[in-house]
């Protein structure tokens, strides 16, 4: 579908302001003011790429997201996880949420699959995407 209207950034925290039509298609108001942030983390949970976020790696396996600024009156949606799978389906590394996704943080595990076990493992997060919404006087 082909919109006339222009997202548009409005500062550093990832912050845009959605055209109309794009609202309309979601139900949502009129020029919702939204915010995304994205990145890759190492195995380590360092981070490679992207701002707006710290990690705690608390395990094998096991990594926290922390937002610098939590998102408003509704958690974010985790739009994307992505790993490098060197396996062929169902097999290889895997990164899943987990828990309940808050206004300020998300938990997310990586592991492998491999001969019918899940097996813990650090890898790299090659790529995610967040993205909620903002409090409507910012």
């Amino acid at each position: 579908m082909k919109t006339s209207g222009v997202i548009r950034r409005i500062d550093d925290l990832g912050s845009i302001i959605l055209p109309k039509e794009v609202c309309a298609m979601y139900g949502l108001e009129n020029e919702v003011k939204t915010r995304f942030i994205d990145g890759s983390i190492a195995a380590d949970g360092s981070i490679l790429d992207g701002t707006g976020f710290k990690v705690t790696h608390e395990a094998t396996g096991v990594y926290i997201v922390k937002f610098d600024t939590p998102f408003y009156f509704s958690p974010p949606t985790i739009q994307t996880l992505v790993v490098d799978n060197p396996f062929f389906e169902p097999y290889g590394y895997k990164a899943e949420v987990v828990g309940t996704v808050t206004t300020r943080q998300f938990k997310f595990f990586t592991y492998e699959i491999k001969d019918h076990d899940l097996i813990m493992r650090d890898i790299p997060l090659e790529y995610f995407y967040v993205w909620g919404y903002k409090k409507p006087n910012e």
